[in-house]
This record gives C-alpha cells, sequence and structure tokens, in this order.
C-alpha cells in the first residue's frame, strides 16, 4: 500500500512508484524524510559564503593528503608525537548524510596535528594550491575563530575567561566584525533552511501521512469529554477519503474495493477514543497501543485495525536500505565480484 525511495525521477514521476500506482491506486509514494532533512540542509548551506567556505576547506584538505601517503605518514608522525588520534582524513560526500560530520570531527580531533604539519610545510608547492585551507587553520593559529568558540562543550575556560581548544590548546579570540559575520551566516542559514523544509515538504504531499498521527490517540486520557469528541475527526475523514471508496485499475481494467467502510469506521473511531481514555490505555506511541486493543478488543475495531496495520507499514524512510546498499558494496568489490 505504500512505497518509499529516494526521490529520484526513475523512482518517482513516470517512474516505479507510478507504474505501482496503476496496479494500486491506494498507494502512498514516500520521498525518505531522512534524505529531504539531509538534501534541506545541505541545499541551505550551499546559499551561505561562510558556511560553503568551511566545506571547501575539509575537501581541500581530503584530497591534500590523500594523494601522498608520503603526506600521510608525516602527518601520522606528528599525531604520535602530539599523542593524538591516529586518524585518516575524511572525504565530504554529498549523497552521503553523516560524511561531512564525520570528516569534520576527524579534522576536529586532529586540530593540533594538522596546525603543526601545515606550519613546517609552508613552502609546499602543493600545499599552496590549497590556501582556503591553510588561511583557515593560520586564522585558528593566530587566535581568532568565532565559530569554533560557539563549540563551547568541546572548549575549555581559563583563569582569565579566556577560551582555548581543550586544555592547554590555541585561544580562540574573535572581533566584533568577526562575530557580525558569524550571526549574518547564521540567520541566512535559517532563512534558507525553512524555505527548504517548505519546498520539500509541501503541506499537501504530507497530509494523508501527518493524519496517521491520530492513531496513536496522545494526549486523549487528560481530554474533555467535548474535546474528545472532536479529536482526529478531520485527519480520519482524509484517511477515509482515500481508502473508503472504490478505486479503479486503469492497467487491469477493473474496480478495487475500499479497504475501509467509512461509516463502520466512523463509529469504531467513537467508540475507540471513549475505550481508551476509560480504560488509561498508554497512548503517544501507535504500536504499544494498538498491541492493547489488538489483545482485549481484537474484533471491536476491524477497519481501524486495518489503518494501524498501513501506518506501521507506511516507509517514512529508507535510510535502513540506503545501509545495506552501502554494506553490499563493501563486500562485492571489483576484486570479489566472482565469489560465492
Amino acid at each position: 500500500m505504500s512505497f518509499g525511495s529516494d526521490g529520484a525521477s526513475i523512482m518517482t514521476v513516470g517512474g516505479v512508484s507510478t507504474l505501482l500506482k496503476k496496479e494500486n491506486p491506494f498507494m502512498i509514494n514516500t520521498h525518505c524524510m531522512a534524505q529531504c532533512l539531509a538534501l534541506c540542509t545541505s541545499q541551505a548551506a550551499n546559499q551561505v559564503e561562510k558556511m560553503e567556505k568551511y566545506r571547501q576547506l575539509l575537501t581541500d584538505l581530503y584530497y591534500y593528503f590523500s594523494k601522498s601517503a608520503k603526506r600521510v605518514a608525516g602527518l601520522n608522525a606528528i599525531q604520535e608525537i602530539l599523542d593524538s588520534p591516529q586518524l585518516k582524513i575524511k572525504e565530504m560526500h554529498s549523497v552521503r548524510w553523516f560524511a561531512f560530520y564525520s570528516a569534520l570531527e576527524t579534522v576536529y580531533r586532529s586540530w593540533d596535528a594538522l596546525v603543526t604539519y601545515f606550519a613546517d610545510h609552508k613552502n609546499d608547492a602543493k600545499a599552496a594550491c590549497i590556501p582556503t585551507t591553510l588561511g583557515e587553520i593560520a586564522k585558528v593559529n593566530e587566535g581568532s575563530g568565532y565559530y569554533i568558540k560557539k563549540l563551547e562543550e568541546s572548549l575549555k575556560q581559563d583563569e582569565s575567561e579566556k577560551w582555548h581548544m581543550g586544555a592547554g590548546g590555541h585561544e580562540i579570540s574573535y572581533s566584533e566584525t568577526q562575530k557580525a559575520q558569524a550571526i549574518k551566516s547564521r540567520d541566512a542559514f535559517i532563512d534558507n533552511l525553512t524555505e527548504q523544509i517548505t519546498a520539500r515538504f509541501p503541506q499537501e504531499s504530507q497530509a494523508l501521512a501527518d493524519a496517521f498521527a491520530i492513531l496513536s490517540l496522545r494526549g486523549v486520557s487528560f481530554m474533555t469529554a467535548e474535546d474528545l469528541s472532536h479529536y482526529g475527526n478531520n485527519k480520519l475523514l482524509k484517511l477515509l477519503n482515500h481508502y473508503g471508496s472504490d478505486k479503479a485499475n486503469v492497467v487491469r481494467r477493473r474496480v478495487i474495493p475500499a479497504v475501509v467502510d467509512p461509516m463502520k469506521t466512523k463509529m469504531e473511531w467513537s467508540l475507540l477514543k471513549d475505550v481508551v481514555q476509560e480504560q488509561q490505555y498508554p497512548t503517544g506511541k501507535l504500536s504499544m497501543l494498538w498491541s492493547c486493543i489488538f489483545k482485549f478488543h481484537p474484533d471491536t475495531f476491524p477497519n481501524l485495525l486495518k489503518l494501524v496495520q498501513l501506518a506501521l507499514t507506511l516507509p517514512l524512510q529508507t535510510a535502513d536500505v540506503e545501509r545495506g546498499f552501502s554494506a553490499q558494496n563493501l563486500i562485492k568489490t571489483a576484486h570479489r565480484y566472482r565469489m560465492e
């Protein structure tokens, strides 16, 4: 009854979901919400010059070290001398959700070693090709950087109330100009993020998936009789408009009967609210509530149970599937494709 995908054109418009919907007109197509959120943040950051500059810094660092085993060995030697973690500089992938954080965390944990390395390689011609990286590192080495100060949980303050990266690390200071630039970038990012979320999560496309939320009956235990009588009625109507009427299968030229009976579902809904409030069943989590309903009232709410089954199988995110493909690609490489 539902289909989740990464939003690729082959999966959506005129693709797999369109073909499936012709076979089953009740089917709901959802774009993985985890990926939508990742796209919202990345696209919002792309439009902020300061944030794009920091992202380029991570990319420059990765390619500088990935092209030379000698540079990696030099960095590792410094990490060992400074008793820093022996970490490899990671690549930031735009299509991998956690790649940015992973790359940033590696740079942060290796910061002292990186500063020391580039201080010893100022005349490296290859390093000169990445002025963004050297420039940003030099700024922190000289003691500026408002963004880093915001990572308060990772910073230490000495007796004179000055901030440092870790105990005894580089001193962090900032000017009022830098502070104003940071606030401006932050506000721009928030505005861009709001626009992206509005565009990628339009109200009309989320209405049906959102309507399933009423089946958890969150908060009904504390409602008055009047509020209880009105609770969830509008959203139930949205579900019934989709699942409560016959639909035509244009491919096989036949009519597919409705999933639920609208009139009986409304009666069950009215009764369910009273039962849940009277019996004080746990609300808020769909699976816990309906485990109780199914156990103690298996034959009382047949139509609502069908809607619950649809809600529990609604693929709001496809992260598990993506992880499966990632694991497959790690195992089945170009050198292993003949493994049996």
